[in-house]
């Protein structure tokens, strides 16, 4: 049985047409603050289910004088960052950039019950900086 990613839908299709779910956002966090080194909770895996995260894309949502972007990963332990290893985002300086990343290797799945955190390891550098993240993945 063959298969084939639908970016229209978002689903893996199989030759016979039945559609498998690869990933959807999980959740939208708004108002992070991108000059404040913090770990920010933005999902919280549900119960009786356990959460594969596939990728995360940080907005910016405001900014003023921003001319180098934060370094953050993402992890189910509050400063840590087991699944996805912090990455410098120099460029993240205004409301037309994104930075995405992909989880790739090796990584942790989260059980029911775990929180997943933003963790902002090293500020912005400017006047103010207000970020938006989306965490993708799924659930089983």
């Amino acid at each position: 049985m063959g298969s084939k990613f639908d970016p229209l839908l978002g689903q893996l299709r199989t030759t016979d047409s039945v559609a498998v779910n690869y990933s959807s956002i999980l959740s939208t966090t708004t108002g992070i603050n991108g000059k404040t080194v913090a770990n920010t909770a933005i999902y919280t895996v549900p119960s009786g289910k356990t959460a594969v995260i596939m990728a995360y894309v940080v907005r910016v949502s405001s900014a003023s004088a921003i001319t180098v972007g934060p370094a953050a990963g993402i992890g189910n332990i509050a400063g840590t960052d087991n699944i996805s290893a912090s990455q410098a985002m120099n460029l993240l300086t205004s409301t037309t950039s994104t930075f995405q990343w992909t989880v790739n290797g090796m990584s942790v799945i989260s059980s029911s019950g775990s929180t997943i955190y933003f963790n902002l390891d090293t500020a912005a550098i400017g006047t103010s900086e207000t970020l938006t993240i989306d965490l993708w993945g799924y659930l089983i």
